[in-house]
């Protein structure tokens, strides 16, 4: 399968993604085995927790969930080009794409300075979170076959009152518009650390719109993606997205380990 490997720049990004896949595992080992413990008292999270209506779906399960999303899938692809593991080119954009999502919704949390943004996006990262809840309990209500998977009505009474009281006020942001601001904290961290912050917001901004779409139409089984540059094996160049979103992955940890750390 040919992955982008054709000269020393890619060799020298496939080090750095692999080296990535290093550090992500022992910032992931580091992690509360209990995403309760993600927020003590004194850190950021529990600040951020203290300011939220009660929600359909605990902010600190939703951090968790996109931390092992992104993890899991991240590395899954690095035991795949490291050890060798046989898989097929449909495989490897599909688990790209799924860790860049559950990656950037916890950098997209997690990533501003500003208090006051945090509870923000957070507030974002909620409806969406109860709108696919929702979703579901409006599917399974119709089951006639599956009927014992219904939640029982006062469940889903006070769980709409929750989604609700988190909708108010709140946009329902998709995927996609949540990547292109998740885009532009990355560019606000950056400009921090030195960096021009309009250049690099943007250009992190168009790699992340290109990887998610090529990739979503390679998820979707589109035929699309092979019209796009590639190799002849997958859309893009794999090795440059690859290590964007080892990039963005390595940072949702980071941000998770900083914002439950109570400070002194």
């Amino acid at each position: 399968m040919e992955i982008g490997l054709d000269d020393p720049e890619d060799y020298e990004a496939l080090r750095r993604i692999l080296e990535i896949g290093r550090l992500v595992r022992e910032l992931r080992d580091k992690l509360p085995s209990d995403p309760v413990d993600l927020a003590p008292e004194g850190s950021d999270l529990g600040a951020l927790m203290a300011t939220l209506p009660e929600p359909p779906v605990d902010p600190r399960l939703s951090i968790y969930a996109g931390l092992d999303s992104a993890a899991g899938c991240f590395l899954q692809i690095v035991s795949f080009i490291k050890d060798g593991i046989p898989t097929t080119p449909v495989v490897l954009p599909t688990l790209a794409r799924a860790a860049l999502l559950a990656a950037s919704r916890v950098v997209f949390v997690l990533g501003p300075d500003d208090a006051s943004d945090r509870e923000r996006n957070t507030r974002i990262m909620l409806r969406q979170e109860s709108s696919g809840l929702m979703r579901l309990y409006a599917a399974a209500e119709q089951f006639q076959s599956f009927s014992a998977l219904v939640p029982p009505q006062d469940v889903l009474d006070a769980q709409r009152a929750r989604a609700e009281s988190v909708n108010q006020g709140v946009p329902l942001l998709g995927e996609a518009v949540l990547l292109r601001e998740m885009a532009w904290v990355v560019g606000k961290i950056l400009a921090a650390r030195g960096y021009a912050d309009t250049a690099i917001a943007g250009q992190v901004s168009e790699h992340v719109a290109w990887t998610f779409n090529v990739y979503s139409g390679v998820a979707h089984g589109f035929a699309w993606p092979r019209l796009v540059p590639g190799t002849r094996s997958l859309p893009g160049h794999f090795i440059a997205e690859l290590l964007l979103i080892s990039n963005v992955t390595h940072l949702a940890f980071d941000l998770a380990i900083r914002r439950s750390t109570v400070r002194g």
